[in-house]
């Protein structure tokens, strides 16, 4: 059994979220940005859009038998909410479950822990993300790397992973 685990913030989702002057932004700093999932609620993540890159290999995995996950680092559980309404939206049953952490370095532990309750061998894991610091340590547990940019280049400029690829509902609305 395959089992893929998606970050969500820069490679399931582009980052965009409205400040409060209107325009729109690709984040905050850490106070401002738990003020801003505390105010916003699971509708923080109304302005993102899906990677289509990204939505399109998690399509090809889950075609080919795997099952994904998203595997997330949250600073609140407004924020947990948020990206879990987001994944709804976006790729409705797509992924068996979103798993949360509070520090990225535990996201190598509860892939080693769902691949031992799924049955599943560590060389038959993959963690999709954006951060090197995280596959790094995927590639030190037996666990396999998967780089946004590896996605972004199988794909190319003219590639089948152009915007039209994410559902109209993802992609932000004319201002």
């Amino acid at each position: 059994m395959r089992l893929v685990f998606f970050d969500v913030d820069g490679t399931l989702s582009i980052p965009q979220y409205e400040a409060p002057d209107g325009r729109i932004v690709i984040g905050f700093p850490d106070e401002d940005w738990l003020r801003y999932c505390k105010t916003h609620g699971a509708a923080s993540y109304e302005h993102c859009r899906i990677v289509p890159c990204t939505l399109r290999y998690a399509r090809e995995q889950a075609a080919r038998g795997a099952r994904l996950f998203v595997l997330s680092t949250v600073m609140s559980a407004e924020e947990a909410e948020a990206k879990t309404e987001f994944i709804r939206r976006c790729c409705p049953s797509l992924f068996a479950d979103c798993i949360y952490v509070r520090e990225d370095a535990q996201k190598i532990h509860e892939i080693c822990r769902a691949a031992e309750q799924l049955g599943a061998a560590l060389p038959d894991c993959a963690l999709v993300e954006d951060s090197y610091a995280n596959l790094l340590r995927a590639a030190a547990a037996g666990i396999e790397p998967v780089h946004l940019s590896m996605l972004a280049e199988r794909c190319g400029p003219d590639g089948p992973c152009g915007m039209q690829a994410a559902p109209a509902e993802c992609n932000i609305k004319d201002q």
